[in-house]
């Protein structure tokens, strides 16, 4: 009988973990989720990991894509912590882009996460790609601040 009660909540995590981001707003609330944790287990969660296309990104472009979002994710909560920003009060406001087409792929480059600490609002340039049906980000080099405060 107890099996009965345990098998729907197993299926339910199961499903509950195995999200898509239909929408690049998606992507941006659960990363917004993300940094309030700290924790990089949270951020990969967000990113198509067995995929040809990403396998073509490691062999093809000379970077490897797992290692280089980790490393984006840990300097973005490394620069906010330098700037005062407690992560555990941060509140997702928008995600702002523009969608275009690159080939076989629907982009988002770049996106900007806005959210807000206190009284301020603060935003994030991130790239995202829709990669077979999903988005996630892809590795970003930046020109500009990881972190910026944002005019409102």
């Amino acid at each position: 009988m107890r099996s009965f009660f345990v098998l729907p909540f197993m299926f339910l995590a199961l499903t509950i973990n195995a999200q898509e981001h239909e929408s690049v707003e998606d992507l941006a609330k659960d990363f917004v989720k993300a940094l309030r944790k700290m924790e990089t287990s949270s951020f990969i969660e967000l990113y198509e990991k067995d995929s040809v296309i990403v396998e073509n990104f490691n062999e093809k472009l000379g970077f490897n894509y797992h290692d280089s979002l980790v490393a984006d994710f840990s300097s973005l909560i490394k620069t906010g912590l330098e700037k005062g920003i407690d992560w555990n009060k941060i509140k997702f406001v928008k995600a702002e882009y523009i969608t275009r087409t690159d080939g076989p792929f629907l982009i988002a480059q770049p996106t900007v996460i806005v959210f807000q600490h206190r009284l301020f609002r603060y935003a994030i340039n991130m790239n995202c790609s829709r990669i077979e049906g999903d988005w996630g980000f892809v590795p970003i080099k930046r020109k500009v601040p990881d972190i910026y405060i944002k005019k409102i």
